[in-house]
């Protein structure tokens, strides 16, 4: 999460009347939600930025065990999860992500921002609420 930060701060061109600026950057996470090391400090500098900020961290709680109030904790969306973690299960995750991404880039596109019918997620996908 602390490279996240930094990462967010050095690399993200912000609009400007002479260039146009980067799309705010999706970033995925994914854990088991047991962190080895100090995170809160970062998830919290994370979800309080005020440039630079992120479009979402889309968490994936990968396994049985998962911690999903740490998933929580880091992320303003609910945690996914997938239990029985299987190349195939990755697959129609990322498939199931570019679908989305396509649908709502559509919708904005067409002045409809906020308002797209994003495709359920597969089977293997879990939203912990």
């Amino acid at each position: 999460l602390r490279l996240l930060n930094d990462s967010l701060d050095r690399d993200i061109i912000l609009n400007s009347p002479e260039r146009k600026g980067d799309f705010k950057p999706l970033m995925f996470l994914f854990t088991d939600g047991e962190p080895t090391d100090e995170w809160g400090a970062q998830a919290l500098a994370l979800k309080s930025r005020t440039q630079r900020k992120l479009a979402n961290i889309i968490t994936l709680g990968c396994g049985d065990g998962v911690n999903v109030e740490t998933l929580k904790a880091i992320s303003d969306t609910p945690p996914l999860l997938i239990r029985d973690v299987t190349s195939d299960a990755i697959l129609q995750f990322f498939k199931w992500v570019t679908q989305s991404m396509k649908t709502a880039s559509t919708s904005a596109a067409g002045g409809r921002e906020g308002v797209a019918n994003l495709p359920p997620p597969p089977q293997v996908i879990q939203v912990a609420l």
